[in-house]
């Protein structure tokens, strides 16, 4: 079970949007040349599909989590699982299915994740943070770029950590460090752009989930 379900939500934007980051407006210009370049390609693909590893730690408080997890993107939609949960959006509102509360709860997709939705982000994200390109370097074997990110004001977290493979220009992992210590980090195991998806993948259906009651948040 996720004990901190802001912080999944706040996480679930982060690997929807991370990738179609512009530059920050705030930041040394190497790490804003590369984030615009990592814009760039991911901006032309159509559909994203990843695997994803997911720890979460928190050593004052003796938690420690782990999962697997998949995400399929297309423009605003989505879908993900992780961790006991499946999150559906078709671009306007999000459902989101826990398991070991056998409940679904319905949000606006414009306030579901810190009132940020992808297409928010592609235009107005770069006013909120600034970026530091930190080192070059390798990580796990991959040549790569480590660049942070740091919000200008008002969030639970101080910090996400981006981790850029050179050659493919693509995120590899990020970290969300929050204000309360602990740390949420998600590893790409795998990426595939350009995959088939019709409209019917972010779909919500009542009768994938018989018997969860379902909860109308918005």
């Amino acid at each position: 079970m996720i004990k901190n379900r802001i912080s999944l939500s706040l996480a679930i934007t982060l690997l929807l949007t991370l990738p179609f980051l512009s530059p920050a407006q705030e930041g040394d210009k190497r790490s804003q040349q590369i984030l615009k370049e990592v814009a760039d390609k991911t901006a032309a693909m159509e559909t994203i599909q990843v695997k994803f590893a997911y720890t979460m730690d928190n050593n004052s408080a003796n938690i420690h989590e782990s999962y697997e997890g998949t995400l399929l993107i297309k423009g605003n939609a989505y879908r993900l699982n992780v961790g006991g949960q499946q999150v559906i959006c078709d671009g306007k509102t999000i459902w989101t299915y826990i398991a070991d509360a056998e409940e679904v709860q319905i949000h606006d997709a414009s306030t579901g994740s810190e009132g940020i939705t992808p297409s928010m982000l592609l235009t107005s994200y770069h006013k909120d943070y600034k970026s530091k390109l930190i080192k070059e370097g390798l990580e796990n074997g991959v040549k790569s770029w480590v660049i942070d990110l740091v919000p200008i004001k008002g969030k639970s977290f101080f910090k996400v950590r981006v981790v850029i493979d050179q050659a493919k220009k693509q995120i590899t992992s990020f970290t969300i460090f929050e204000k309360n210590g602990s740390t949420f980090t998600y590893r790409i195991k795998e990426f595939k752009p350009n995959v088939a998806a019709g409209p019917e993948k972010f779909s919500f259906r009542k009768t994938d989930f018989p018997g969860a009651e379902i909860i109308d948040m918005r």
